[in-house]
């Protein structure tokens, strides 16, 4: 919702409608699909706090507006990102260079918590996220006031196919 409001405007695109859209559209990404039908029905039942016995009948006029609502805010939110709906998060980079420059775990856990800390603010908006785990490690570093020394560069790792190829050679010249 962040990257879709950062481009479109509140007053525009109702929140309860883009809500209900991002959790259907998330639950397709991820590979979770759920039934449009029990998004809506959850929706409705937190937005209303009401129990399940008052949420509109799925064959109700109100109940197919609200669906219609979503799957025309479904095709604007793609249009909207783009269709970029993949993002890659810091974690994996930050944990490589903490690994890189041999910091203590206590290090590794308060750059952990700057990137999750930085997921509140539009920062994972406006920037990468090598530039996220860069800066969480800086701020790690000044907040316990030591200094980060850049990392070496490490050889190429060799591919795993590789290494399964050279291992099932040297197993084979045992025989």
């Amino acid at each position: 919702m962040h990257r879709f409001y950062a481009r479109k405007s509140f007053v525009e695109y109702d929140r309860f409608i883009t809500a209900c859209t991002c959790l259907l559209l998330g639950g397709k990404v991820e590979e979770t699909p759920k039934k449009l039908k029990d998004v809506l029905h959850q929706a409705y039942q937190k937005r209303f706090n009401c129990s399940a016995k008052d949420v509109p009948d799925p064959d109700s006029r109100k109940f197919w507006e609200l669906r219609e609502q979503v799957l025309v805010s479904e095709r604007v939110l793609l249009q909207t990102l783009g269709f970029e709906l993949q993002l890659e998060h810091p974690y994996r980079e930050l944990l490589a260079y903490i690994k890189s420059v041999a910091m203590p775990r206590e290090f590794a856990q308060l750059a952990w918590n700057f990137v999750n800390d930085s997921y509140r603010t539009l920062v994972c908006l406006q920037y990468d996220h090598k530039t996220v785990a860069a800066a969480a490690v800086a701020l790690a570093a000044a907040h316990n006031q030591q200094t980060v020394s850049r990392a070496a560069p490490r050889p190429p790792a060799r591919p795993p196919a590789l290494r399964r190829a050279r291992a099932s050679a040297r197993w084979c010249g045992r025989w």
